[in-house]
């Protein structure tokens, strides 16, 4: 990759493939240059933004992760990708109001995608809304009824439900 760079510095999909190189090798600025230099040629390529903000999450930095994605948006609104990485973002932020209203934005445009109700059934769980994170669940499995992650989230999602019934009960 560093030779085709010597060609042409500018090849977003060199940059790319050195970037993801350089993160395997725990090499985090210098991903990070070649991630930079990927999307400075390449703006809203969602495969790079997607594993550059991964690795800014991985790192630590999750805002720098969340003004990317955000940036990314700007230019596609409607790129159902793009808002389930900043939904996920949200989440690493503890931020599950801004995750479930991305995510939902994400839902209303792609709906019957199972990673984003996931994702979004995630989001409302943690921010105690158990009910909907149960219909969003249910949804997800009835897209793909065999998909085993899901299958464990109706369970935890369930068990949240019940625990929350059960600690109003004890309340009365």
């Amino acid at each position: 990759y560093r030779r085709g760079l010597q060609v042409d510095p500018n090849h977003p999909i060199l940059n790319y493939n050195l970037a993801r190189c350089y993160e395997a090798a725990n090499s985090y600025p210098e991903a990070v240059r070649c991630y930079n230099a990927a999307l400075k040629t390449r703006p809203g390529w969602t495969d790079a933004i997607h594993d550059f903000s991964g690795l800014l999450v991985k790192c630590q930095q999750t805002k720098a992760a969340q003004d990317l994605v955000e940036q990314s948006i700007k230019l596609h609104p409607m790129n159902t990708d793009l808002l389930y990485i900043l939904g996920n973002i949200y989440l690493h932020q503890f931020d599950y109001s801004n995750a479930s209203r991305t995510l939902k934005k994400a839902d209303s445009i792609k709906s019957n995608d199972v990673k984003i109700l996931s994702a979004l059934a995630e989001a409302l769980e943690k921010g105690a809304k158990t009910d909907e994170a149960l219909e969003k669940v249910l949804e997800a499995m009835d897209v793909d009824p065999d998909n085993k992650e899901v299958r464990k989230q109706y369970a935890h999602t369930l068990l949240s439900a019940r625990s929350e019934e059960h600690t109003s009960e004890l309340q009365s």
